[in-house]
């Protein structure tokens, strides 16, 4: 046999070098890609903010009094005010303010506030007022939270600062700090003094919350957290997603399928409805142009190929389920008979097979009946489903298809059908989940494998490859299945542990005309051969040198 890529022990270890850099220009395209959602995102945070804001942030409001430092306690006016007269009022601004802050200031500022009988009423909504109903008391730690001091822009100007949940409350404590001051820096610091420029003004509105500032940071950490995300999604993807990812495994790129998006191509779970299958093949008028010529491509790549193989069969894979190799097999086999090349396709996934609903044919009879000798080829195949292209189905589910597929029976099947057809090809089940392809290595003259964009991953897929790698048997290459994400056109082929043991899928209500519910095997189960002559599955074929039954017999021996 032909020793094709698959056998290079170089492959690169059959898996895809680790990334060492960060492609920017594919994490922008990425974002980009995902740019609704994330304006979206970026929307729902500020609109958190914004809502958080108005109706769970309380009001603040911020009153200022302004007092003008001097340095001399004369209170008569002065002919002129030299620099060091400004330098040192300048110093005693920081002597002030320390001395203001001083607990024992701000305790009689919480005395005198108690006392003022116009905002009396207001104080229980911005402290914990203590004491009795004569005697309140507020805590100087308490008001000081509420109180900053500052110098205006480093002049001699000293501002005290006050925000509290009601204005009128701010302004009488910035008012109160203005009478008291005096009489504590003169007696304290016992040079210069401090003048009230006006009473303290009431704030015209609230200082804090900021509506607008808390909505564009909610919304800037917003689109920093879902860019973020996609960021770390995109670094950890690992999935196939375009030819460079193919050709990181050393493989030939045959091309990319895009997904063929139809209604009624769902599966109807809620009224248990088989999805129709038919709409994913070729053979639709309504199929997208894009589609039709993806599958040209392919054909043409594979035709190439094997053009230099001597065999003409070629068997399509996946490393799991439900990753549109079916669809491909059936869809390949449509653009070879449109060379008018005489093509077969085989529906050779005996555990899951589609083949039969696709292009809607009775499946009483087909390969497994073959290979159990319970009719021969000509009364099984279905001629002519199409311009040049004849279809074998898979027939009733066997309990044993991996060693059908390895038999004798089998391999001169394919002999046989090799002087009939220009192209034959074989749809087999994914090559992670059971072996059934493999067998048919030695038969062939490559495997096709299929992956599903952005779902099968280069793990999955170099797993694959190495399980083909140990029989030996050559890749023509990889294509890219289900590129366009939409609608489902294929649905979901489901995990092969729910066929039981690899035994029968169950019955399809909506198909079971088709002879996919019975084994349809006759008296005395399935049959290997007992009581029959040896001879070709097809008939007038010889059969070929070397091709005996001891298989077969070992086989229903065990």
């Amino acid at each position: 046999m032909e020793q094709g890529t698959s056998a290079n022990p170089q492959m690169q270890n059959n898996r895809q070098p680790e990334e060492t850099e960060i492609d920017l220009l594919k994490l922008a395209f990425n974002l980009l890609e995902h740019l609704p959602f994330i304006i979206v995102i970026t929307v729902f945070f500020a609109v958190c903010g914004f809502v958080g804001t108005k109706l769970f942030m309380d009001y603040k409001y911020t009153s200022r009094t302004y007092m003008y430092v001097k340095n001399s306690t004369d209170g008569g006016e002065r002919e002129s005010i030299g620099s060091s007269d400004l330098v040192t009022s300048r110093n005693l601004v920081s002597t002030y303010i320390v001395i203001l802050e001083n607990n024992v200031v701000v305790q009689r500022v919480a005395d005198e506030l108690v006392k003022n009988e116009q905002i009396k009423d207001r104080l229980p909504y911005c402290f914990n007022v203590g004491g009795d109903a004569e005697h309140p008391t507020i805590k100087a730690a308490e008001l000081k939270r509420c109180i900053s001091m500052a110098s205006d822009n480093n002049t001699e100007v000293l501002v005290v600062s006050c925000t509290t949940k009601d204005k009128y409350v701010s302004a009488v404590i910035c008012d109160i700090y203005a009478m008291i001051a005096p009489e504590y820096l003169i007696r304290v610091v016992g040079a210069g003094s401090v003048e009230a420029i006006g009473p303290a003004e009431i704030p015209a509105g609230p200082s804090s919350p900021n509506a607008t500032k808390n909505t564009m940071v909610a919304g800037l950490v917003g689109f920093v957290l879902i860019c973020g995300i996609y960021t770390l999604l995109f670094l950890l993807d690992r999935t196939i997603k375009e030819e460079e990812d193919i050709k990181n495994f050393g493989l030939p790129y045959l091309g990319d399928i895009p997904e063929i998006n139809t209604a009624r191509g769902k599966s109807n779970k809620k009224n248990n409805e088989i999805m129709d299958l038919t709409e994913t093949t070729l053979l639709k008028k309504d199929i997208p142009f894009a589609v039709k010529e993806s599958y040209k491509a392919v054909r043409t790549n594979i035709m190439f190929s094997l053009s230099v193989r001597e065999k003409k069969i070629i068997a399509v894979t996946s490393a799991n389920a439900a990753e549109g190799k079916s669809s491909a097999s059936a869809n390949i086999a449509i653009t070879l008979a449109q060379t008018e090349a005489r093509v077969l396709l085989i529906d050779a996934d005996m555990r899951k097979p589609t083949t039969h609903l696709r292009f809607q044919l009775e499946n009483t009879k087909g390969l497994s009946e073959i290979l159990g000798r319970m009719c021969k080829f000509d009364s099984a195949v279905h001629k002519n489903v199409t311009d040049h292209l004849d279809v074998l189905t898979s027939g009733s589910c066997p309990p044993n298809p991996s060693e059908l597929l390895t038999s004798s029976v089998m391999r001169a099947l394919l002999h046989g059908l090799e002087q009939r057809y220009d192209y034959i090809v074989i749809d087999t089940p994914p090559i992670n989940v059971v072996s059934d392809a493999l067998g048919l290595a030695p038969y062939i003259g490559g495997l096709v494998v299929a992956a599903k964009y952005n779902a099968t991953t280069t793990d999955e897929l170099a797993a694959a490859i190495q399980n083909i790698n140990f029989t030996k048997a050559d890749i023509l290459g990889i294509i890219i299945t289900q590129v366009e994400r939409g609608g489902a056109g294929y649905g979901k082929y489901g995990k092969y542990g729910k066929y039981g043991k690899y035994g029968r899928y169950g019955k399809y209500s909506k198909y079971s005309k088709y002879g996919y519910s019975k084994y349809g095997y006759g008296k005395g189960g399935y049959g290997y051969g007992y009581g029959y002559e040896y001879e070709s599955p097809i008939d007038n074929e010889p059969v070929s040198a070397g091709h005996t039954d001891e298989p077969q017999k070992k086989t229903a021996e065990q």
